[in-house]
C-alpha cells in the first residue's frame, strides 16, 4: 500500500513537472511569435503602404495619358478643371471619361462619370470638414481620390482661370497638374487650409502629376512646394 501510494506520488510529481514544462514551452513559443510578429507586421505595412503608393502613380499617369489625348484632339488645350457654359457644371472626370470609362468610374455607381479613387484612400475621413466648403460625401462624383490644379481653367458665368495650352507653361516640370486630393479641384488656398482638401496619404505624403505628365511624391509641406501657374 506504501508502495502504490509513493509510485502515484512519483507519477503526479512527474505529471506536474511534466506540465509546468509544457507550459514554458508554450509560453516561450508564444513570446517568439510575438516577436516575431513585431519585426515582420511593421514590414509588411510598409510594403502593403509602398505597393499603394506606386498604384496610385499608375493610376496618375493612366491620367496624364489621357491628358496628352486631350491635348491632341484640342488643339494644344489642357483639359478645364471646371467648364459650366450653361447651368450645368462639367468637371474633368466628365470632360475625360470618354477617353476611359473604366477609369473614371466607380463600382457600383453606374455607367457616369466619377473623379477616380486613389489606391490607398481608406476613406477613414468621411465626414471630414474640408476648409469652409462641405463635408467629405464618397458618395458624390466631385469626392474621390485626386484633385486638379484650377489655374488650368475653371469658368462659368465667369471666367476664374482662363483656358491655356501646354505649351503656354513656362515650367511644365514643376507645375502641378494633379495630385492627391479629396476634392475635384485643389488651390493654394485649398492646399493650405487648416482643414485642407490635400491628401497627404501616402507616408505623410502625396504623390503629384505635373504639368509635362510626371509623377512624383512630395511630403507634406505648404504650397510652396510646387509651382501653380504659367
Amino acid at each position: 500500500m506504501f508502495l502504490k501510494s509513493k509510485n502515484y506520488a512519483l507519477i503526479v510529481k512527474h505529471s506536474l513537472c511534466c506540465f509546468i514544462f509544457t507550459m514554458i514551452e508554450l509560453l516561450i513559443v508564444i513570446a517568439i511569435i510575438f516577436i516575431l510578429a513585431s519585426l515582420l507586421f511593421p514590414g509588411l505595412k510598409k510594403a502593403r503602404d509602398t505597393a499603394l503608393a506606386i498604384s496610385c502613380t499608375s493610376k496618375l499617369k493612366q491620367i496624364g495619358t489621357i491628358v496628352s489625348y486631350y491635348e491632341n484632339d484640342y488643339n494644344g488645350y489642357i483639359p478645364p478643371c471646371m467648364w459650366s457654359p450653361d447651368a450645368d457644371a462639367y468637371v474633368w472626370p466628365m470632360i475625360l471619361y470618354p477617353y476611359n470609362n473604366s477609369l473614371f468610374s466607380k463600382d457600383g455607381k453606374g455607367q457616369k462619370a466619377w473623379t477616380p479613387s486613389c489606391p490607398g484612400d481608406k476613406k477613414t475621413d468621411e465626414g471630414k470638414l474640408l476648409g469652409d466648403h462641405t463635408y467629405i460625401d464618397y458618395s458624390k462624383y466631385n469626392f474621390g481620390g485626386y484633385g486638379m490644379n484650377d489655374k488650368f481653367g475653371c469658368y462659368g458665368s465667369q471666367e476664374w482661370s482662363p483656358r491655356i495650352k501646354s505649351g503656354q507653361l513656362g515650367n511644365p516640370s514643376l507645375t502641378l497638374m494633379f495630385c492627391d486630393s479629396y476634392y475635384y479641384q485643389i488651390t493654394k488656398s485649398f492646399w493650405d487650409d487648416v482643414n485642407s482638401f490635400t491628401a497627404f496619404r501616402h507616408n505623410n505624403g502625396l504623390n503629384i502629376m505635373f504639368a509635362d505628365y510626371h509623377v512624383s511624391s512630395k511630403k507634406k509641406g505648404p504650397a510652396s512646394i510646387v509651382r501653380w501657374d504659367k
